[in-house]
């Protein structure tokens, strides 16, 4: 390791380099964080179930290619897809230009996707390893978020704070995991008749 990378360590690893905890009960303050943590997914939740009843799911968008054939998209669905990519092209300029994170895991941020993109396109059978494992890190990620930010709570609503067990710590994600995968599996037709 450079003396670069081993600043950026050392800066991380004290408390000057990291965002210091919130005061009160809020993050960012209560209506901000009423609205985009607490309430988003109920929100998201609600918006997706209003999608059918009020007939949102028929707006579609077409466009004919280059060999005359037409393809159509609920206008729904490719919201939702603008969305989750504008969310991705965020977090990437977040990661790769804040240069203390950056300097912690270079190879994180270039080798690897490097590596696995030349992989996927050299191997069929590491395309569908990476697409498969992709969708279940994507659902562990977002249970390692929602974990994080109940701690970050728990430490606003908490004090002195009360570590919690390294089970704990171990236990609960992949348990919050779980759940996306169990709702996935209900029934479509809950409701109706």
């Amino acid at each position: 390791m450079g003396t670069r990378t081993n600043t950026a360590l050392a800066r991380a690893r004290t408390d000057q380099g990291r965002p210091s905890l919130p005061v009160g009960r809020y993050i960012a303050g209560p209506f901000y964080d009423w609205f985009f943590f607490i309430l988003s997914p109920l929100l998201a939740l609600l918006l997706g179930l209003l999608v059918s009843p009020l007939g949102l799911d028929q707006w579609t968008y077409a466009a004919t290619d280059a060999a005359g054939r037409v393809h159509q998209i609920a206008v729904a669905a490719l919201a939702s897809a603008a969305l989750t990519h504008a969310h991705l092209v965020i977090v990437f300029f977040r990661s790769h230009l804040n240069r203390s994170i950056f300097r912690l895991h270079p190879h994180r941020f270039i080798t690897v996707p490097i590596v696995l993109f030349l992989a996927s396109v050299g191997s069929q059978w590491v395309f569908v390893v990476t697409s498969v494992l992709t969708v279940w890190w994507d659902v562990y990620h977002s249970s390692l978020q929602t974990f994080g930010l109940g701690r970050i709570y728990l430490d606003c609503a908490i004090s002195p704070r009360r570590p919690l067990s390294w089970r704990m710590k171990a236990a609960c994600p992949p348990v919050l995991a779980a759940g996306f995968f169990v709702a996935a599996e209900l029934p479509r037709d809950v409701g109706s008749n």
